[in-house]
């Protein structure tokens, strides 16, 4: 059907792509992607039937206002929109890596999944961002790929300082500085850079110049992961862009991802991505056929 083919072949000639509500199809089968997607459903909308996307093993289900975010990796379906009330944008997932200022905030961008427009002032706060987009790209005025761009890091600049400010608790008597947030995050890019390398908490604690204690009562605060937690979890990712290299084999990817045993990847990718290895990499190649020339 045409109004499939305009979803999954969207070309990606600006850095960022809109995708009207005629795009979006009335359902849609388990996929994934390597680009950001931004899902929304317009404040003044007024469906019978409200929208509902499944990323990995969580159902949403969108009211007006609301405000999506599907991350590179993530396995995600289209449940229902039969009343084509979805808009939503899409831009490279190398976005927040071209930019410095945002690489410390991604593990706490990626937290978030689904912004309600009633009691969640992040969904009021970012929505006109994405409004401002969807209007620069109807309009086209003179440079509007870079105004668009630039709403588009306002957005997150918004969102980024709205995180720092409030996602991190703290515990009675202690209280995060800025210098150990600064190393927090040094801790992060660290861990991201190497995650296929049999890192330790004693060697992340060391390379910030923490005891390991300070460093995983610290890491915990901060990311609401435990270290172990965030180092499976960016093997996970790794393993996710291995698996689009069709050459390499399961075995080859679990090791390459900084699994110690191919029976510990198997069971540790089932439990966080709810399929197999093997069933993701089915997923990908699948989509992946018919979009040879766009962003991913």
């Amino acid at each position: 059907m045409r109004i499939y083919d305009n979803y999954e072949r969207l070309h990606f000639h600006q850095a960022i792509n809109t995708i009207p509500a005629s795009y979006f199809p009335t359902n849609y089968p388990v996929h994934w992607h390597r680009y950001v997607e931004i899902t929304m459903l317009l404040p003044d909308a007024s469906p019978k039937k409200f929208p509902v996307i499944k990323i990995n093993q969580e159902t949403y289900t969108l009211h007006p206002g609301d405000i999506l975010f599907i991350w590179p990796g993530e396995l995600h379906e289209i449940i229902e929109n039969s009343e084509h009330v979805l808009t939503g944008l899409q831009f490279s997932g190398m976005y927040f890596n071209e930019l410095p200022d945002f690489a410390p905030f991604t593990h706490l961008f990626k937290r978030i999944h689904l912004l309600k427009a009633n009691g969640d002032p992040l969904s009021t706060l970012l929505m006109p961002h994405l409004e401002q987009i969807f209007a620069l790209h109807h309009t086209k005025p003179i440079f509007y790929n870079i105004k668009t761009s630039i709403c588009l890091s306002e957005m997150f600049i918004e969102l980024g300082t709205y995180l720092r400010n409030t996602a991190v608790p703290a515990e009675s008597g202690f209280v995060l500085s800025d210098s150990s947030l600064d190393k927090i995050n040094i801790a992060c890019r660290y861990i991201q850079e190497n995650c296929d390398q049999p890192l330790t908490l004693d060697t992340v604690a060391g390379h910030v110049g923490f005891s390991s204690y300070y460093l995983s009562r610290l890491f915990k605060q901060s990311t609401t992961y435990s270290f172990v937690e965030y180092l499976t979890l960016h093997r996970i990712k790794r393993s996710q862009q291995l698996l689009a290299d069709a050459g390499l084999s399961i075995t080859d990817v679990s090791y390459q991802s900084g699994f110690s045993s191919i029976s510990t990847f198997n069971r540790v990718f089932q439990q966080y991505l709810g399929c197999s290895p093997r069933d993701y990499r089915k997923y990908y190649l699948k989509g992946h056929e018919a979009n040879e020339g766009y962003l991913e």
